[in-house]
Protein backbone atom coordinates (compact mmCIF):
# COMPACT_ATOMS: atom_id res chain seq x y z
CA UNK A 1 0.00 0.00 0.00
CA UNK A 2 1.04 3.13 -0.81
CA UNK A 3 0.38 6.09 1.31
CA UNK A 4 0.39 9.98 0.79
CA UNK A 5 3.21 12.04 0.48
CA UNK A 6 5.76 9.28 0.24
CA UNK A 7 9.16 10.04 -0.54
CA UNK A 8 10.81 8.22 -3.95
CA UNK A 9 14.02 8.57 -5.82
CA UNK A 10 15.30 6.81 -8.70
CA UNK A 11 17.09 3.69 -8.56
CA UNK A 12 18.38 3.21 -12.07
CA UNK A 13 17.91 3.93 -15.86
CA UNK A 14 17.18 7.22 -17.23
CA UNK A 15 14.66 8.34 -14.05
CA UNK A 16 16.23 10.92 -12.49
CA UNK A 17 15.15 13.24 -9.01
CA UNK A 18 12.28 12.90 -6.37
CA UNK A 19 9.41 12.16 -6.80
CA UNK A 20 6.50 12.61 -3.93
CA UNK A 21 3.32 10.49 -3.85
CA UNK A 22 0.09 12.75 -3.86
CA UNK A 23 -2.74 10.20 -3.79
CA UNK A 24 -2.83 6.41 -3.76
CA UNK A 25 -4.39 3.96 -2.21
CA UNK A 26 -3.76 0.37 -3.71
CA UNK A 27 -1.44 -1.44 -6.01
CA UNK A 28 -2.95 0.29 -9.49
CA UNK A 29 -1.77 0.76 -13.05
CA UNK A 30 -0.13 4.21 -12.93
CA UNK A 31 0.10 6.18 -15.78
CA UNK A 32 2.85 9.33 -16.20
CA UNK A 33 3.41 11.99 -18.74
CA UNK A 34 5.78 14.66 -18.07
CA UNK A 35 5.13 17.97 -18.83
CA UNK A 36 6.91 21.39 -19.33
CA UNK A 37 9.49 20.02 -21.04
CA UNK A 38 12.40 18.74 -19.21
CA UNK A 39 11.64 17.47 -15.86
CA UNK A 40 13.53 16.29 -12.78
CA UNK A 41 11.73 16.65 -9.69
CA UNK A 42 7.80 16.78 -9.89
CA UNK A 43 4.54 16.02 -7.93
CA UNK A 44 3.12 12.63 -9.47
CA UNK A 45 -1.21 12.51 -8.98
CA UNK A 46 -3.53 9.55 -9.24
CA UNK A 47 -6.55 9.99 -9.87
CA UNK A 48 -10.24 7.91 -9.78
CA UNK A 49 -8.90 6.65 -13.21
CA UNK A 50 -5.26 5.96 -12.48
CA UNK A 51 -4.05 8.60 -14.70
CA UNK A 52 -1.01 10.19 -13.11
CA UNK A 53 0.11 13.95 -13.88
CA UNK A 54 3.63 15.85 -13.53
CA UNK A 55 4.76 19.04 -12.85
CA UNK A 56 7.96 20.09 -13.57
CA UNK A 57 10.01 21.64 -10.96
CA UNK A 58 13.82 21.56 -11.88
CA UNK A 59 15.74 21.05 -14.99
CA UNK A 60 16.76 17.23 -16.05
CA UNK A 61 16.85 14.80 -18.17
CA UNK A 62 12.83 14.22 -19.24
CA UNK A 63 11.14 14.86 -22.37
CA UNK A 64 7.99 16.82 -22.09
CA UNK A 65 6.97 13.79 -25.09
CA UNK A 66 8.15 10.74 -23.08
CA UNK A 67 5.25 8.35 -21.26
CA UNK A 68 5.83 6.38 -18.58
CA UNK A 69 3.73 3.36 -17.76
CA UNK A 70 3.94 0.65 -14.97
CA UNK A 71 2.92 -0.43 -11.44
CA UNK A 72 3.05 0.35 -7.77
CA UNK A 73 4.03 -2.56 -5.79
CA UNK A 74 2.78 -3.59 -2.69
CA UNK A 75 5.53 -2.92 -1.01
CA UNK A 76 5.57 0.77 -2.15
CA UNK A 77 8.21 1.01 -5.01
CA UNK A 78 7.17 2.05 -8.46
CA UNK A 79 8.66 0.14 -11.94
CA UNK A 80 7.94 0.33 -15.32
CA UNK A 81 8.83 1.40 -18.66
CA UNK A 82 8.94 4.75 -20.73
CA UNK A 83 8.24 5.25 -24.33
CA UNK A 84 9.37 8.96 -26.52
CA UNK A 85 7.30 8.37 -29.81
CA UNK A 86 9.20 11.05 -30.78
CA UNK A 87 12.68 9.80 -30.76
CA UNK A 88 15.40 10.37 -33.64
CA UNK A 89 18.32 8.94 -33.93
CA UNK A 90 20.70 9.15 -31.14
CA UNK A 91 17.77 9.77 -29.23
CA UNK A 92 16.54 6.59 -26.93
CA UNK A 93 12.97 6.14 -27.87
CA UNK A 94 12.08 3.45 -24.53
CA UNK A 95 13.17 2.15 -21.50
CA UNK A 96 12.83 1.37 -17.72
CA UNK A 97 12.83 3.01 -14.84
CA UNK A 98 12.40 2.07 -10.83
CA UNK A 99 11.31 4.62 -8.22
CA UNK A 100 12.78 3.61 -4.51
CA UNK A 101 10.48 4.69 -2.00
CA UNK A 102 12.78 6.45 0.59
CA UNK A 103 11.08 7.16 4.01
CA UNK A 104 11.63 4.26 6.61
CA UNK A 105 10.09 4.96 9.67
CA UNK A 106 9.92 2.21 12.46
CA UNK A 107 7.90 2.30 15.36
CA UNK A 108 7.21 -0.29 18.25
CA UNK A 109 4.45 -0.05 20.94
CA UNK A 110 5.43 -2.13 23.36
CA UNK A 111 3.25 -3.74 26.26
CA UNK A 112 3.40 -5.35 29.40
CA UNK A 113 5.66 -8.99 29.61
CA UNK A 114 3.71 -11.55 28.43
CA UNK A 115 3.34 -15.50 29.58
CA UNK A 116 6.68 -16.36 27.71
CA UNK A 117 8.75 -14.44 29.23
CA UNK A 118 8.53 -11.77 26.73
CA UNK A 119 7.77 -7.60 26.41
CA UNK A 120 5.67 -7.74 23.16
CA UNK A 121 5.76 -5.35 21.06
CA UNK A 122 3.59 -3.91 17.70
CA UNK A 123 5.88 -2.94 15.23
CA UNK A 124 4.30 -0.05 12.71
CA UNK A 125 6.59 0.55 9.06
CA UNK A 126 5.82 4.45 7.82
CA UNK A 127 2.84 3.49 10.30
CA UNK A 128 1.69 0.20 8.64
CA UNK A 129 1.27 -2.14 11.18
CA UNK A 130 3.26 -5.78 10.16
CA UNK A 131 3.16 -7.66 13.07
CA UNK A 132 4.86 -8.66 16.46
CA UNK A 133 7.97 -8.39 17.74
CA UNK A 134 9.68 -9.02 21.05
CA UNK A 135 12.19 -8.20 23.97
CA UNK A 136 14.15 -9.75 26.63
CA UNK A 137 12.45 -7.90 30.02
CA UNK A 138 16.22 -7.46 31.29
CA UNK A 139 17.90 -5.79 27.98
CA UNK A 140 14.67 -3.36 27.56
CA UNK A 141 15.82 -0.78 24.77
CA UNK A 142 15.18 2.72 26.80
CA UNK A 143 12.31 4.08 25.09
CA UNK A 144 13.04 6.72 22.79
CA UNK A 145 13.86 7.34 19.18
CA UNK A 146 17.06 6.33 17.19
CA UNK A 147 18.90 5.69 13.98
CA UNK A 148 18.58 2.54 11.93
CA UNK A 149 21.50 1.07 10.39
CA UNK A 150 21.68 -1.35 7.79
CA UNK A 151 24.51 -4.02 8.69
CA UNK A 152 27.02 -5.47 6.13
CA UNK A 153 29.03 -8.21 8.54
CA UNK A 154 27.65 -10.56 11.22
CA UNK A 155 29.17 -13.82 12.80
CA UNK A 156 25.92 -15.69 12.80
CA UNK A 157 23.11 -16.44 10.66
CA UNK A 158 21.32 -13.12 10.81
CA UNK A 159 21.42 -11.89 7.64
CA UNK A 160 18.73 -12.02 5.07
CA UNK A 161 18.25 -12.45 1.16
CA UNK A 162 16.07 -12.93 -1.84
CA UNK A 163 12.86 -15.10 -0.19
CA UNK A 164 13.40 -14.56 2.87
CA UNK A 165 16.44 -16.87 2.94
CA UNK A 166 18.74 -16.45 6.51
CA UNK A 167 22.43 -17.38 6.49
CA UNK A 168 26.07 -15.65 7.19
CA UNK A 169 25.52 -13.55 3.97
CA UNK A 170 22.59 -11.69 2.21
CA UNK A 171 21.74 -8.01 1.84
CA UNK A 172 19.33 -7.16 4.93
CA UNK A 173 20.08 -7.10 8.64
CA UNK A 174 18.98 -4.11 10.26
CA UNK A 175 20.86 -2.66 13.38
CA UNK A 176 19.55 -0.34 16.43
CA UNK A 177 22.06 2.97 16.44
CA UNK A 178 22.41 4.73 19.82
CA UNK A 179 21.51 3.00 22.26
CA UNK A 180 23.03 4.29 25.49
CA UNK A 181 25.97 2.08 26.78
CA UNK A 182 24.98 -0.38 24.05
CA UNK A 183 25.87 -1.74 20.59
CA UNK A 184 25.14 -4.41 18.09
CA UNK A 185 21.86 -3.98 18.88
CA UNK A 186 20.21 -5.78 15.79
CA UNK A 187 16.72 -6.72 15.15
CA UNK A 188 16.62 -10.44 14.15
CA UNK A 189 14.56 -13.92 14.61
CA UNK A 190 14.18 -15.47 18.59
CA UNK A 191 10.99 -16.46 19.97
CA UNK A 192 12.60 -16.97 23.86
CA UNK A 193 14.27 -14.63 26.21
CA UNK A 194 16.95 -16.34 25.95
CA UNK A 195 17.27 -15.45 22.16
CA UNK A 196 18.05 -12.07 23.23
CA UNK A 197 20.88 -10.11 25.13
CA UNK A 198 19.27 -6.55 23.72
CA UNK A 199 18.16 -7.16 20.58
CA UNK A 200 14.77 -7.12 18.72
CA UNK A 201 13.10 -10.62 18.10
CA UNK A 202 10.66 -10.99 14.90
CA UNK A 203 10.14 -14.88 16.12
CA UNK A 204 11.10 -18.23 15.08
CA UNK A 205 13.12 -18.59 11.86
CA UNK A 206 10.69 -20.76 9.45
CA UNK A 207 12.68 -24.32 8.52
CA UNK A 208 11.54 -26.10 5.64
CA UNK A 209 14.52 -28.77 5.46
CA UNK A 210 18.13 -27.20 5.14
CA UNK A 211 16.33 -23.87 4.51
CA UNK A 212 15.57 -20.98 7.26
CA UNK A 213 13.22 -18.38 6.31
CA UNK A 214 12.47 -15.45 8.15
CA UNK A 215 9.59 -14.95 10.31
CA UNK A 216 6.91 -12.91 8.64
CA UNK A 217 7.34 -9.79 9.89
CA UNK A 218 11.50 -9.62 9.04
CA UNK A 219 10.66 -10.68 5.89
CA UNK A 220 8.38 -7.67 5.36
CA UNK A 221 10.58 -4.83 6.10
CA UNK A 222 13.26 -6.51 4.13
CA UNK A 223 10.35 -6.43 1.10
CA UNK A 224 9.72 -2.44 1.91
CA UNK A 225 13.66 -1.54 2.44
CA UNK A 226 14.19 -2.76 -1.31
CA UNK A 227 10.30 -2.50 -2.86
CA UNK A 228 10.96 -5.75 -4.31
CA UNK A 229 12.47 -9.43 -3.54
CA UNK A 230 15.36 -8.95 -6.13
CA UNK A 231 16.68 -5.86 -6.18
CA UNK A 232 19.30 -4.18 -8.61
CA UNK A 233 22.54 -4.70 -7.87
CA UNK A 234 23.63 -2.27 -5.10
CA UNK A 235 22.92 0.94 -6.32
CA UNK A 236 23.65 4.10 -3.86
CA UNK A 237 20.08 5.00 -3.37
CA UNK A 238 19.63 2.21 -1.45
CA UNK A 239 22.89 3.05 0.95
CA UNK A 240 20.83 6.40 0.77
CA UNK A 241 18.19 5.51 1.72
CA UNK A 242 19.54 3.15 4.79
CA UNK A 243 20.79 6.48 6.31
CA UNK A 244 17.45 7.65 6.64
CA UNK A 245 16.30 4.67 8.57
CA UNK A 246 14.36 5.84 12.00
CA UNK A 247 13.48 3.80 15.10
CA UNK A 248 10.72 5.02 17.58
CA UNK A 249 10.48 2.88 20.71
CA UNK A 250 7.33 3.77 22.95
CA UNK A 251 5.32 2.20 26.24
CA UNK A 252 1.98 1.61 26.28
CA UNK A 253 2.60 2.03 29.76
CA UNK A 254 5.98 1.75 32.06
CA UNK A 255 7.85 -0.83 32.27
CA UNK A 256 8.47 -2.59 35.41
CA UNK A 257 12.98 -2.81 36.30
Amino acid sequence: MCPAEASFKQERDNVAGEFRIALADKPELFHITSVGGEARNGQVEFTDKKVVKTTSVAPSRWYSNRTFTGRVSEFGSISGSWTDPTATKGNFGNGKFALVRMDYAIRIKRGPVNDQGLIPGKLYLNETYLGEVYENPKFVIPVGEYKGGLRTKSGKNYFQGSGGVMGEKGDFLLEVVGVPKRTDILIHPGNKPEHSEGSILTGAVIEKGTTRSAPTVLKALRLHFYGEDKPASATPVYAEKAKGITIKIEDDEPQKP
